[in-house]
This record gives C-alpha cells, structure tokens and sequence, in this order.
C-alpha cells in the first residue's frame, strides 16, 4: 500500500528541513574561506552538525566513500565527497582535494 499525500508531504519537509540545515553548516564554512560574513554563530553550526549526525565518524565515511568513488574512475562524484567534509569544518579531506580536485 502506498503512502498517503500527508505522509509524502511530511517526508518532503523534512527532507527540504534537512537540506536546509546541511547547506547552512556548507556555507558557514564555504563564508569562513571566501572571507564573507558568516551569518550565523560556531556554536549554532556545532549545534546544527549535532542535530545533523554529522560527527568525525560520518565525515570519515563520506571521505572513504570518495576513496571509492576515485578507484571507480569517478573523479567528481570524490571531489563532491571531499569538499562536503571539507565545508563541514574537517580537514581530513584536505591532501585529497589538493590532489585530486583542481
């Protein structure tokens, strides 16, 4: 059985709710690098990561998800990877894109 209007209409939200909330922690740090008014506070994007998942485990698999993504050819779909962990406020990705993402 399907899933009735409210309930894809609910799930739609908080997706829309959830990538809202990515892209505000993204551009804090894309802001941080491009010199830019940042918007909203450290302890908001720490806040904003935790109600996210989004912790140094999560960012470890995003970056070896890129790893794979590289061994498969796929040279953009890594650098997405990377630079997701990157404006995510880790420098764990860093030698990899410096590598691998001009």
């Amino acid at each position: 059985m399907g899933k009735s209007a409210r309930e894809v209409k609910e799930a739609i939200e908080a997706y829309k709710a959830t990538t809202d909330l990515t892209n505000a922690v993204l551009n804090y740090y894309r802001n941080i690098e491009l010199g830019k008014p940042l918007g909203i506070t450290f302890a908001r994007v720490t806040e904003l990561k935790a109600t996210l998942g989004i912790d140094d485990a999560y960012l470890q698999r995003r970056l070896d998800d890129g790893k794979k993504k590289l061994k498969q050819k796929d040279n953009q779909g890594a650098c997405e990877d990377f630079k997701f962990v990157k404006y995510m406020g880790s420098k764990i990705a860093d030698e990899l894109l410096a590598k691998y993402c001009k």
